[in-house]
């Protein structure tokens, strides 16, 4: 059997050794919680967003678009109110709301402007035949670009298709004229807060 020896000269070799290191791991680990930077913000909370349109010969004739997310943070619930008319024209608002903290993300959006921009978009299946961004009301950037939250759309024939809203934050540019022919502003780079997309009919 062979015979197994500890040298306890060298354990306390190595626990006088083991105690300065664990020591000095301590500290550091204390000096970098206390260096770490302060928490960032949470990104602004978007728990309401309505696209609401208004036949301009018909006040009675609204088509709201909504999406709805209770806490801001799951992917809202989308719902269209009813068709558009055939062959008409509507204007069109957007509301942005923060339910949670009660707050009207729209009235900042238009606040800082120039770090915002709504692009929107249609399929090739739904007869939009015109959108222009109301220069009359809707907020222009320092850029000459209109911002987005006043237009005015032309509905052709019955039809269904889909309908694309985006904001995007801090793009790197922006252009408010049309894209492809189903585009309606364009841009490059930044991140979207808002992109929804409904399934939408013309009757």
């Amino acid at each position: 059997m062979k015979s197994i020896f500890l040298n306890l000269t060298n354990m306390k070799t190595i626990k006088l050794l083991f105690l300065p290191l664990f020591a000095l791991a301590l500290f550091s680990s204390c000096s970098d919680d206390d260096d770490a930077p302060a928490p960032v913000n949470p990104s602004e909370l978007i728990t309401n967003v309505e696209v609401i349109f208004t036949n301009e010969n018909d006040p009675n004739d609204v088509v709201t678009l909504s999406a709805v997310s209770a806490d801001g943070i799951v992917d809202p619930t989308l719902s269209v109110s009813g068709p558009f008319t055939a062959n008409a024209d509507y204007t069109a608002t957007i509301t942005i709301l923060d339910d949670v903290n009660n707050e009207d993300i729209l009235e900042e959006v238009v606040e800082e402007k120039d770090e915002h921009f709504f692009a929107y978009a249609v399929n090739q299946t739904i007869n939009v035949l015109d959108m222009i961004r109301d220069d009359s009301i809707d907020p222009q950037r320092t850029d000459g670009n209109y911002l987005g939250v006043e237009t005015a759309w032309s509905f052709g024939a019955a039809s269904t298709g889909t309908f694309t809203l985006q904001l995007v934050h801090e793009a790197s540019s922006v252009d408010d004229q049309f894209g492809e022919p189903f585009e309606f502003g364009l841009y490059t780079g930044g991140e979207l807060d808002i992109n929804n997309t409904w399934n939408i009919e013309i009757q």
